[in-house]
């Protein structure tokens, strides 16, 4: 598989023995399919968390690969001319540890295209259904993502909330790996940014339309 890798990062605090079999049940599965790097890092420890960021790199650019989907989310395989980019075993291995345990969590799962990168955020079950559900979705609506003057997303954040903060004001926030956000608030907002993420709007997704709101990480605000 030349043109698809897998980079996964780990906090070593959160090792025990019943997830360590998981990180090498997707050493054995994936090796051997991706070009695979997992390694763990110095992260603090935080509940045995692992907070697994999983960065999945293809080399095409998002429009193609929404161009070339079929049939939803199964991705069997995904052709470009005679270029194979399998999916599935990455999906098939992370569902099923998903569906074994409550021991493993994310931080983030990005797709890093050669013009967009789309970042999922989430703690739990994001193979089972989330990203099922957002990727699905962004094949949909990809046509009503481009602004005349800025192009397409240069970054795709999922999922945004809309928030009142402690000025009575609106504001749009993700935030990262603390919390652990449901189905229903992968339906609501999507951030996108466009001219190198210097450009911010925030995608109503029920609504399929780019309204003028700043989005922001809470990091960034607190």
């Amino acid at each position: 598989m030349d043109y698809a890798a897998i980079k996964i990062s780990y906090k070593q605090s959160g090792i025990s023995e019943k997830n360590i079999k998981f990180i090498e049940q997707v050493r054995s599965e994936l090796k051997d399919k991706y070009i695979l790097n997992i390694r763990p890092n110095s992260g603090p420890q935080a509940g045995g968390l692992l907070d697994l960021t999983l960065e999945v790199i293809l080399n095409l650019d998002l429009k193609a690969f929404i161009t070339i989907l079929r049939d939803g989310l199964i991705f069997d395989t995904v052709i470009r001319g005679k270029d194979s980019f399998i999916l599935k075993p990455l999906f098939d291995t992370f569902s099923k540890i998903e569906l074994s345990t409550r021991r493993w969590d994310y931080s983030c799962v990005s797709f890093i295209f050669d013009d967009t990168i789309v970042y999922i955020y989430g703690i739990e079950n994001l193979f089972t259904s989330k990203i099922y559900f957002t990727l699905n979705k962004l094949q949909k609506i990809y046509n009503k993502l481009e602004i005349a003057q800025h192009g397409l997303p240069y970054q795709i954040v999922i999922p945004i909330e809309q928030q009142i903060d402690n000025k009575g004001n609106k504001v749009f926030l993700n935030d990262e790996h603390l919390k652990d956000y449901n189905l229903e608030y992968y339906e609501n907002y999507w951030g996108l940014s466009y001219e190198l993420g210097n450009i911010k709007k925030t995608l109503d997704l029920r609504k399929e339309i780019i309204i003028e709101e700043e989005w922001n990480l809470a990091w960034y605000i607190n």
